[in-house]
């Protein structure tokens, strides 16, 4: 039996992409924008994407094409 596969959007693909994107265009703006606050900001909102990539990676599924 052949195992079909749905189409997926582009929405559908470009979505997380697109989020992580903008997060990390919005801490390096804060980094260059100001201090205190915008350093801590710019700190977590980059540091929030290197955890996500790191989750990513560990709890990615398998999906062998036959």
């Amino acid at each position: 039996m052949k195992n079909l596969r749905r189409l997926r959007s582009t929405w559908e693909i470009y979505r997380w992409p697109l989020v992580v994107n903008l997060i990390a265009l919005a801490g390096i703006l804060s980094a260059l924008i100001g201090n205190e606050l915008w350093d801590l900001f710019s700190w977590l909102s980059l540091g929030m994407i290197a955890v996500a990539i790191s989750l990513s990676s560990t709890f990615r599924r398998c999906n062998p094409v036959e």
